[in-house]
């Protein structure tokens, strides 16, 4: 076949569906797995690999016809292809004879394809934990596939199509599990699942995904669809002036920015919190932020510079006057002025980095010179920027779900003759390692630097367009299933309670911080047959057999809570002259603080309630929070301080408020290391280990010197083993 002729081909659309088959080359007979196929030809996995130009025929099962075959050639053999089931083979077949039958049941599924968006039918073959629980016990299974509309879920679990599930998908290095609602479309017995290459399980449809689980679904598959359908395996696309981070990391728009050569300011928002990063020639030079947490003070802090007593008396001298902090802090010989310029420059690539995770949110970039004459231009360094924020926030089982590599995966350098920049140590010793092709194994071994580091690295030098994998020698893992019998009801907090509780508190914090509207899924044009749809099913959520039946005042208190915001919404939003206050209400936008005094004042109060915590008085901490939030509401930090505080209190009285006042508050500013901490203990009391290693993990990566973290963070570590 010419080269043109097989680039035609390739042109044709394939049709993803699997199918067990028995086929003949040569007269003898191998099983194999059909992946894909299209009227042109088929691509099958096999553990018997088949002579590249042998005839081959495939006998097939359509329409109730079992006497049909397909006659064509191999065209290709590839060893160890990259699909996620232990095959060792995969070949091309072109076919030379296609009975009508078959051509017939190719045009209808083409018909089907084409009435769907193609991102939406899109599947991909990845392997996640999901959490549920039915009537008897609580499970923990695993899918087997994912789209936007749904998962395929591996589950012996008698679950009927028409069935109604809440689970939770957990995705190593997101954060927090997604919660998803899901109808059961269809079921695979043992045997019908064997044919597809499929575990007995069920196919789930995705219904009533909130707006949270809907972007972190979206930013996970846009990942996969980057990563895995391009043979790049990173975005090549020209990269729009405006956007959403649902669609493309942060560090894709430095290294955009930077191969641009582009000189203006970068707008990266994020609910509440806004950063100008300001750009000459492609170099980030200064980053303005609004959050209370990336001030230099509390930057020196971290770093260990200097002290929380340092900080605070350097800002009582700051509110008095104009004079820069740092200047401030040299004349108090807190720092000397060689330190500073080095932290200057630290600090400023500290506020680039944390935004990394930011996994939704927007972006714009305006092409100008005209900056205010207070921007200063700093040395930053965009690739130690770039590397260690990778590093630091993409975990390494992260990176080998959205691009499917592994230890096995070979990587060599794919254009290294026009780098002429600085570049961080490791990746100057990764790069000498690449100029021959090297397994990513191997490549841990020779720089005996750990493998999930390598890893992040390798993906960095993937964005940046240096380096090629192949995936020819990788052998995927796939999972286990296992069933964990649901504990009883007893004095300590059971796991199953405990994911209860989890379902509970989530649901918690999103009823009561959308709007009406927002939490019934309707609009201010909507009718009030379906205002009183959604809310009988909101309404009816609560009362399924699992929930009913736990012998807990708390949870039950916490349930009856949420029914009555469901009910006053309802009230609300059904009574016309309520419903009109409440949207002229909801016009009136909160006025974001740009006071200078008023940040300095909030950087005080939260210092000062910290300090004030580690002595144990409590009380003393709330009402500095509580007069602090009166004065300075639109600064979510004092709220989240202030949840932490009430539940220092009372625990058990105040455990919810707690749970939502903090995470309302990570959300708006994930980069402050003390709410990541606070929110770790709250797990902690609830036995929550794996979440609460995770929160501990993310504080110390924000503070490396916090040493309650790191001791809590041990502690956990030690539970899990």
């Amino acid at each position: 076949m010419s080269k043109s002729a097989f680039k035609e081909r390739r042109r044709i659309p394939r049709i993803q569906r699997r199918a067990r088959v028995t086929y003949l080359v040569d007269g003898k007979k191998n099983d194999g797995l059909i992946i894909n196929f299209s009227e042109m030809g088929l691509f099958v996995l096999t553990n018997s690999a088949p002579e590249l130009g042998s005839d081959i025929v495939i006998p097939l099962d359509i329409q109730g016809k079992s006497d049909l075959q397909l006659i064509g050639r191999i065209v290709w053999v590839k060893h160890n292809v990259t699909e996620q089931d232990a095959f060792n083979f995969g070949f091309g077949v072109e076919l030379s004879a296609t009975p009508p039958e078959y051509l017939s049941f190719i045009s209808k599924m083409y018909d089907q394809l084409s009435n769907r968006a193609k991102l939406a039918s899109e599947r991909f073959d990845v392997y996640h934990r999901v959490r549920f629980g039915s009537k008897d016990e609580f499970l923990v299974e695993y899918m087997e596939n994912l789209s936007r509309g749904g998962m395929y879920l591996a589950t012996s679990v008698p679950l009927e199509p028409g069935a109604m599930i809440r689970a939770e998908i957990e995705i190593e290095g997101i954060g927090e599990p997604i919660p998803i609602e899901g109808k059961v479309a269809y079921k695979l017995d043992a045997d019908e699942a064997y044919k597809v290459g499929r575990t007995k399980g069920v196919g789930v449809q995705f219904v009533n995904l909130s707006s949270n689980a809907k972007a972190k679904l979206d930013h996970y598959i846009k990942r996969l669809e980057t990563h895995r359908l391009n043979p790049k395996r990173r975005l090549v696309d020209k990269i729009p002036k405006e956007g959403s981070l649902t669609q493309y990391l942060v560090p894709e728009l430095l290294i955009h920015l930077y191969q641009e050569m582009a000189t203006g300011i970068l707008l990266l928002e994020k609910q509440t919190t806004k950063k100008l990063i300001y750009f000459k020639n492609g170099q980030p030079v200064y980053v303005e932020s609004n959050l209370n947490t990336e001030t230099l003070g509390r930057y020196l802090v971290r770093q260990g510079t200097i002290t929380s007593q340092d900080l605070e008396q350097s800002l009582e001298d700051l509110a008095q006057g104009d004079a820069h902090h740092g200047e401030i802090m040299i004349r108090g010989g807190m720092i000397d002025r060689a330190a500073l310029m080095e932290a200057l420059v630290g600090h400023q690539e500290e506020k680039i980095r944390n935004t990394f995770l930011w996994f939704d949110g927007t972006f714009s970039f305006e092409k100008t010179e005209d900056w205010s004459k207070t921007i200063s231009i700093l040395p930053l360094r965009p690739y130690h920027i770039f590397f260690h924020g990778i590093e630091t926030w993409y975990d390494a089982n992260l990176i080998q779900a959205w691009m499917g590599l592994g230890g096995n995966t070979k990587v060599n350098l794919s254009a290294y003759e026009n780098i002429h920049f600085e570049l961080p140590d490791l990746a100057k010793k990764i790069m000498l390692h690449l100029y021959t092709p090297i397994e990513i194994r191997e490549l841990s071994k020779s720089l005996k630097v750990p493998i999930n580091r390598v890893i992040a690295w390798v993906f960095g030098f993937v964005l940046c367009g240096w380096a090629k994998l192949d995936f020819s020698h990788e052998e995927k893992q796939i999972p286990k299933l296992r069933r964990v019998d649901k504990p009883k009801h007893g004095p300590e907090i059971r796991e199953a309670l405990s994911v209860l509780r989890k379902w509970l508190d989530e649901d918690f914090n999103r009823l009561q911080n959308l709007n009406y509207f927002e939490l019934f899924g309707i609009t201010p044009e909507s009718s009030d047959i379906e205002l009183t749809k959604s809310y009988m099913k909101l309404t009816s959520r609560y009362g399924s057999k699992e929930i009913t039946d736990v012998e807990d005042e708390d949870f039950k208190k916490k349930i009856d809570l949420i029914l009555s915001w469901v009910q006053l919404g309802y009230d609300t939003l059904r009574d016309p002259h309520l419903r009109q206050m409440y949207q002229n209400e909801k016009k009136t936008n909160k006025p974001k603080p740009t006071d200078r005094k008023a940040r300095i004042d909030v950087e005080r109060i939260l210092l000062s309630s910290v300090r004030e915590l580690e002595k144990g008085r409590v009380e003393l901490a709330i009402k500095q929070l509580s007069e602090g939030i009166d004065k300075y509401s639109a600064y979510e930090n004092l709220s989240g301080y202030l949840g932490w505080s009430l539940f220092l209190k009372d625990a058990k009285a105040n455990y919810a408020k707690a749970i939502t006042m903090i995470e309302q508050a990570i959300a708006n500013d994930p980069s402050d290391a003390h709410l990541q901490y606070y929110r770790g203990e709250l797990c902690v009391y609830l036995s929550d280990w794996p979440r609460a290693e995770h929160f501990f993990s993310s504080a110390i990566k924000l503070f490396p010197n916090f040493v309650k973290a790191r001791a809590a963070l041990e502690m956990v570590q030690e539970k899990l083993t």
